[in-house]
């Protein structure tokens, strides 16, 4: 086990606007067509009344999955380029990110439900577990408990750094609904092009997860991706 020394909130948060900002061309040309394509599928599967429109809306879902996964592995470069970039997501731990993904949804609503904080917390708590479960060396739980365990006597920080975050993103969104009903009311492609804007300020939240992870997993003795590469 390593220390639990505090994360400073400042100089992580600066290091992860580089991180999100630097990769960001690669980001535009990979990521933002994955998700306007889930949009699309979204849209459809909403309006469409069909038997094929919940198929439309799961299609939506994992597509918009595997945009927040490319952006994610973007991000664990560019936050820590002295390793080798990790190995391809297969297809076992790519479903158990999205069901993961789908569990800490769910802990996260019912915490809200009572109170903001406990969602955050359960979300802090739970931040590097994703990249732990893309990389194929956990599973769902045993990531949330690595995740626990790395995060621990920093969790209000991190819950201080995700409340920065989600309210700059809620404030835009604020604005760009305002701005939107303002210029062209009642628009599809206006309401569209603000979802997809929120869509691509969203992916920060991963890359705070990607620069917490090369922060804390010294402090579990997480692996490194030197050490998957000695293995395979």
């Amino acid at each position: 086990m390593g220390d639990h020394a505090k994360i400073g909130i400042g100089e992580t948060l600066l290091t992860t606007f580089s991180v999100f900002k630097n990769p960001f061309w690669h980001l535009f040309k990979a990521v933002i067509p994955l998700i306007v394509l889930a949009q699309a599928l979204e849209y459809l599967g909403d309006r469409w009344q069909s038997p094929w429109s919940v198929g439309l809306l799961v299609v939506a879902w994992v597509v918009g999955a595997w945009a927040t996964v490319v952006a994610l592995r973007m991000f664990l470069d560019e936050a820590d380029p002295e390793t080798p970039p990790l190995k391809p997501v297969t297809v076992w731990p790519f479903i158990l990110f999205l069901f993961f993904q789908r569990y800490v949804s769910l802990a996260s609503m019912l915490g809200a439900a009572f109170f903001i904080v406990p969602a955050l917390l359960i979300y802090a708590s739970a931040v590097i577990a994703p990249v732990l479960i893309l990389r194929g060396s956990h599973g769902p739980f045993e990531a949330i408990g690595d995740s626990v365990d790395a995060t621990r006597g920093n969790v209000w920080r991190i819950t201080a750094m995700l409340l920065v975050v989600w309210a700059a993103i809620t404030g835009i969104a604020l604005v760009g609904g305002i701005a939107a009903v303002r210029v062209a009311p009642g628009s599809i492609v206006m309401s569209q092009l603000v979802g997809l804007v929120l869509a691509v300020l969203g992916l920060f939240n991963y890359a705070l997860m990607a620069v917490l992870y090369v922060r804390l997993r010294d402090r579990v003795s997480l692996p490194t991706t030197d050490s998957v590469a000695a293995e395979e």
